[in-house]
């Protein structure tokens, strides 16, 4: 069973499957590095992850991200 996710580490997590690092997202929310990798370590073990690719595949299986392959690039 998967649990849920804030708005922000969905947020998050849509930025890095779109691969962004760390640093550009922290630019992107206006936020530090810090409360980045808190938000992606909390999704993964939401989810039961053990990486970040992981944890993005996870988000979007159990539909708790969407993400259109087209705008990847």
């Amino acid at each position: 069973m998967l649990m849920s996710l804030t708005p922000t580490q969905v947020r998050v997590l849509y930025w890095l499957a779109k691969g962004r690092t760390v640093k550009e997202i922290t630019m992107l929310l206006c936020v530090s590095r810090r409360t980045i990798t808190s938000h992606i370590s909390s999704a993964k073990w939401r989810l039961g992850a053990h990486s970040r690719d992981e944890t993005v595949a996870l988000a979007v299986k159990g539909g708790l991200l969407e993400i259109n392959i087209e705008t990847l690039a």
